[in-house]
């Protein structure tokens, strides 16, 4: 009996491990990660039976950033097409704006953080 596996990609966590991961190799580039490569690299964990059946990436475009550094979601949204060229699911969500108080300096800011939209998730696999 086959083990059907999916693998499920938290975009932005992923992001940054990368980015750490390229400080301590000096400088090489490990942002084009090839995702459906690397999770298929660790079916062998699951058994002789296992077999890929969906990696799917959530992730949300900077779009906040647009204004002043274009170059990000634009490079981020080649990123995810080559994601899914190679058969990778993705699933984009947003940032939401959020007001912060800054209790040192008695004033509030604007910051964007990532919006969890877990509901797609939970939907996704309730049919497993």
């Amino acid at each position: 009996m086959e083990n059907r596996v999916t693998f499920i990609v938290d975009g932005f966590n992923l992001y940054h491990s990368v980015k750490e991961a390229q400080k301590a190799l000096r400088g090489k580039s490990t942002k084009w990660l090839d995702i459906y490569s690397l999770c298929k690299s660790y079916l062998h964990l699951f058994g002789r039976a296992a077999v890929l059946e969906k990696v799917d990436y959530f992730s949300a475009l900077a779009k906040h950033l647009e204004s002043y550094r274009p170059q990000v979601t634009k490079r981020h949204r080649d990123y995810i097409q080559c994601l899914q060229d190679s058969g990778v699911v993705t699933q984009l969500n947003r940032f939401k704006k959020k007001s912060v108080f800054c209790s040192n300096c008695k004033s509030t800011t604007e910051k964007y953080e990532e919006k969890k939209r877990m509901s797609p998730l939970r939907l996704n696999y309730l049919s497993y």
